[in-house]
């Protein structure tokens, strides 16, 4: 089992059931109505600053940066930055939405920075967490619970489409998500 996998167990079985739900779990995005809410608020904050600034380790920090070229594709400021990094070196003037990606919610890079914002800033932090609670950081919690098997398995597809989700509200576009999910 890797480091970074969730909750013990692990192994082959674990691993492929990862795997076979990433199509549901693309799926659940679409049902997800608070996750829709807080996507379409995130979105909002992007679309009026113009600017974003994205977080992670690994292979959540991978999926920021692919949407984040993106992004900058069409003309939004989307920068990111290993939440190592951010954690030592937060931008003392940064003023737009940031957003932290982390599986489980609870990396010590992720509550470093949290700990280093408090007061100045309101983050937010896409994970895979349903029991996320970090003082000062607004979830966005993706549905289908923490991975059994190997971090990153199902979490780097969620992450990306959740992403993608944020960056299509931002630029007023549709995300057919059955089709990903078919695709996947």
């Amino acid at each position: 089992m890797s480091a970074g996998a969730a909750g013990g167990g692990g192994g082959r079985e674990a691993l492929q059931a990862d795997m076979a739900a990433q199509g549901e779990a693309i799926r659940a995005l679409a049902r997800q109505e608070t996750l829709g809410r807080d996507v379409a608020e995130l979105a909002a904050a992007v679309a009026q600053d113009g600017q974003v600034l994205l977080s992670g380790m690994g292979a959540s920090l991978y999926a920021a940066e692919v949407v984040a070229a993106a992004w900058r594709g069409d003309g939004v400021q989307a920068w990111t930055l290993p939440a190592s990094e951010l954690a030592h070196h937060v931008p003392r003037t940064w003023g737009g939405p940031l957003v932290l990606v982390s599986q489980s919610g609870a990396s010590a890079e992720v509550v470093r920075v949290a700990q280093t914002l408090r007061g100045r800033a309101s983050p937010w932090c896409l994970t895979l967490n349903p029991g996320f609670d970090l003082a000062g950081v607004r979830p966005l919690v993706v549905p289908g619970g923490l991975e059994r098997g190997y971090a990153a398995t199902r979490s780097f597809t969620t992450t990306l489409a959740t992403l993608a989700l944020v960056r299509a509200q931002t630029l007023g576009a549709d995300v057919d998500l059955e089709a990903a999910a078919t695709a996947v």
